[in-house]
């Protein structure tokens, strides 16, 4: 996870609970990952192109893996 660009993880209890809210919510942390890297890499960019197309992209891998 990025740590250093997102505030709650750059400490060991932000970070456990964050995996800990995760677990609550039946998310797995990797997905939460995936969502932080997609907004990271659209920082700065005056326009979010593409950036509803990568989260629903995320959101489909998690019901087809969910569906198996």
């Amino acid at each position: 996870m990025p740590n250093g660009h997102v505030v709650l993880l750059r400490s060991v209890a932000g970070r456990r609970l964050v995996r800990s809210k995760c677990k609550e919510a039946g998310l797995d942390p990797s997905v939460l990952e995936q969502l932080i890297a997609v907004e990271m890499d659209q920082q700065g960019k005056l326009r979010k192109r593409g950036i509803t197309e990568a989260f629903n992209e995320i959101f489909d891998n998690i019901e087809t893996e969910s569906d198996e």
